[in-house]
């Protein structure tokens, strides 16, 4: 049986982040990373130009952006 990955959670040390997201998206996954994106706005800029150019998506992890208080909130 033969399994294909569709998406990557990266969950390593904050200063891993942006290398190892460059790479999984360099092989064409979908990324889920956590926060903080990036260690520098070098990094992260890095990132989103590597992610347009492979065509995939990522998403920065922030848990709680979802959960109920936050949104209540944002309205």
């Amino acid at each position: 049986m033969k399994l294909d990955i569709d998406t990557v959670s990266v969950c390593t040390p904050n200063f891993f982040h942006s290398e190892m997201t460059v790479t999984v998206l360099k092989a064409r996954k979908h990324v889920v990373c956590e926060r903080p994106m990036a260690v520098s706005a070098r990094e992260a800029e890095e990132m989103v130009k590597v992610v347009r150019e492979a065509g995939k998506k990522l998403i920065i992890a922030f848990c709680n952006r979802f959960r109920s208080h936050p949104r209540l909130l944002k309205r």
